[in-house]
């Protein structure tokens, strides 16, 4: 498997950018689940456990440190000049 290198030293696997995304794209759909259908029905109006609302809360936060961490990893692997 060719690799090549970018200006900043580090190698650019295409598998590998395809196993980050996969795994990125798996956890965050599941974490969105949770967060969406928590807060939808904290939003209408309809009664949600005070456990399953604080755990929505943590995930969420986690999904954007995940986000963040995601965002970290492309600045460093792809070239952007």
């Amino acid at each position: 498997m060719a690799s090549s290198s970018s200006p900043n030293g580090s190698s650019f696997s295409p598998l590998g950018f395809a196993l980050v995304l996969t795994v990125f794209f798996v956890a965050g759909s599941a974490m969105s689940l949770l967060i969406w259908g928590t807060l939808s029905d904290f939003m209408a109006g309809r009664p949600v456990e005070g456990g399953l609302f604080l755990l929505a809360l943590a995930v969420l936060g986690v999904f954007v440190g995940f986000a963040w961490l995601m965002a970290r990893y492309l600045q460093s692997r792809l070239p952007w000049e």
